[in-house]
């Protein structure tokens, strides 16, 4: 009869639909996938068009094994798979949209999908105005780290609920521009700076040896690989001889290796940043600080 004729035309037409963003589909999820052992097939919509129970079979296979991803995916890869859902759906030739908000989807995924994420936002953002709410530093980090163009915001609430909005700068440039305010701040007592100044210093470096890591390694080790080696770079010189030797056990030839490299100036800084932070710096702070950011960012591009 006729209604059922139109159920058939109204399953065809979503059955369609469904085609064109399965492929779009699939190859994000190949992207956000990093070290998952779950392979999509297809995606498939279960039951009729006027099933109220009807819902979405994502067909995979696990270690050999056909199965169905939502039963065995874990909480990182389930929000790995609903981007995938999500993207191809906003952005099928008939949204009238030409932007795409997304909060926090970062919850719950490990540094390798981060990493796919990251991928997969810049290759979106190619013709979309995409805006992504985060709490997670991880993901601006793999932008900076991909050197993917984008641009990041710091939202703070300040007291009276005042909503203050400011440039997201790098962690390594932060350090030192802080350092920098604080030097200039003349409310601040010199008592303060000359123990806060070089703890700000010796920050910058870490942070300087942390990304240096991340992107020799990147694609030469695994994401978790990188993560434990650094957690276990307890100290300054640990993550310094990271850097120059790739080794952690070189720390104690990290001043010389600076000193040999670039010059005294620059491996006595190095050593004052350690120095200054268990007592008082009787130096230059100003000059702390200008050969501490001339260091790190030889450090951060550093080869060996």
């Amino acid at each position: 009869d006729t209604e059922d004729a139109v159920k058939i035309v109204i399953d065809n037409i979503q059955s369609r639909l469904l085609e064109d963003i399965e492929s779009h589909f699939l190859n994000l999820w190949d992207n956000l996938r990093l070290q998952s052992n779950i392979t999509l097939r297809s995606i498939k919509l279960v039951g009729s068009s006027t099933d109220k129970q009807r819902k979405v079979d994502l067909e995979a296979v696990v270690d050999d094994i056909d199965t169905d991803a939502l039963s065995v995916a874990s909480q990182g890869e389930l929000s790995c798979l609903a981007l995938s859902l999500f993207f191809p759906r906003v952005m099928l030739p008939a949204s009238p949209f030409r932007f795409i908000v997304i909060d926090d989807p970062v919850q719950a995924m490990d540094p390798a999908r981060v990493d796919g994420l990251a991928r997969v936002f810049a290759e979106i953002a190619k013709d979309r105005q995409l805006i992504v709410f985060t709490h997670d530093d991880r993901l601006p980090k793999f932008l900076r780290l991909l050197n993917l163009e984008h641009h990041c915001l710091e939202v703070t609430r300040e007291p009276n609920s005042v909503v203050k909005v400011d440039k997201k700068r790098n962690p390594v440039i932060q350090y030192f521009r802080d350092a920098q305010l604080v030097m200039g701040n003349k409310k601040i007592p010199l008592e303060i700076k000359i123990l806060v100044i070089p703890g700000l210093c010796r920050s910058g470096l870490e942070a300087a040896c942390a990304e240096a890591i991340w992107r020799r390694w990147l694609y030469k080790k695994g994401h978790e690989a990188i993560e434990k080696e650094l957690l276990k770079a307890h100290t300054l010189n640990e993550k310094a001889s990271l850097v120059l030797y790739n080794k952690r056990n070189k720390g104690d030839k990290v001043r010389d290796r600076i000193s040999d490299k670039w010059g005294r100036e620059l491996a006595d800084a190095y050593y004052n940043t350690d120095e200054g932070v268990h007592s008082e710096y009787s130096g230059d702070l100003s000059e702390l600080i200008k050969n501490c950011k001339s260091l790190a960012k030889k450090l951060r591009h550093y080869k060996v």
